[in-house]
């Protein structure tokens, strides 16, 4: 969603509220536009913002316990 325009963006949140359904996820900021907020507002939809999370590959090294209190790396 993030290259679709205000008028795409106004008619897929309008097909969820047709379809019944009251939430939108948002995974991992998909969408940042201003627009999306604004138009679930209009149709009553929640909008469930997901948190970036690391993934293994690039999250914290977990055989280093330094930042853990009473723990030290082996």
């Amino acid at each position: 969603m993030k290259r679709d325009t205000r008028a795409r963006i106004d008619a897929k949140v309008h097909l969820h509220a047709l379809a019944h359904m009251n939430m939108i996820r948002n995974w991992v900021g998909q969408s940042t536009s201003p627009d999306l907020y604004e138009f679930a507002d209009k149709y009553g939809i929640l909008l469930w913002d997901e948190f970036f999370q690391p993934n293994p590959s690039d999250g914290p090294n977990p055989t280093d316990l330094a930042h853990l209190p009473g723990q030290r790396p082996r």
